[in-house]
């Protein structure tokens, strides 16, 4: 019924119950369920236990379809590092990538413009639950940059470049298109940013 393998971390997710899937909300309770759900005895005992229906996706037959998105419209909290978050629904945190959109210049600006429109069209998948590059995508965020960038760039990390190129190719228009730059710094799970700085 299942096999002698390493779990990936969205078959993770699909077995877990609702009250384990909310608990992966930090970056840490990801790294640390992976440990947990790595085991093929400990993914069929959280199944048994979640049901019948958790049991079925394990062993690999069709699961339901997910939930329709809710129709409440999602109130974002207050953002104290002037980041504007661009869900129109509740992001899904356990489990989706957060993607911020930054932009060099004004507010109202030509890179603020870029940001806010690419931010746009990743919110909008997020919040329709469509899978980008295989990945769903969470908290979705735009704001002004103090990095010096120049560029419209996507940074990611080496284990993310089927990510990043979905979204370069979601958020590419046919007057500004994105390079992909892989990410030098302290590796940053979960997590892709944009730069628009014309």
């Amino acid at each position: 019924m299942c096999e002698a393998r390493q779990y990936t971390l969205s078959e993770i997710y699909a077995a877990a119950d609702p009250q384990t899937a909310a608990s992966f909300v930090t970056m840490q309770a990801r790294i640390d369920a992976t440990s947990y759900w790595s085991s093929c005895a400990n993914v069929i005992d959280r199944a048994t236990a979640a049901g019948v229906a958790q049991q079925k996706q394990v062993a690999g037959t069709a699961s339901p379809p997910p939930p329709a998105p809710s129709a409440v419209p999602f109130v974002p909290p207050p953002s104290a590092n002037h980041m504007t978050t661009l869900n129109t629904l509740e992001p899904n945190l356990a489990t989706g990538w957060q993607i911020d959109s930054y932009y060099c210049g004004a507010a109202d600006g030509a890179g603020a413009q870029d940001a806010d429109a690419a931010g746009k069209k990743l919110a909008q998948a997020a919040d329709a639950q469509q899978r980008v590059g295989g990945e769903i995508l969470g908290l979705v965020r735009t704001g002004p940059t103090s990095h010096s960038q120049s560029g419209h760039v996507i940074f990611y990390d080496a284990n993310e470049k089927t990510l990043a190129a979905a979204i370069k190719t979601l958020v590419d228009t046919p007057t500004v298109a994105y390079t992909l730059t892989l990410n030098t710094d302290s590796p940053t799970r979960w997590y892709i940013s944009i730069f628009s700085c014309p």
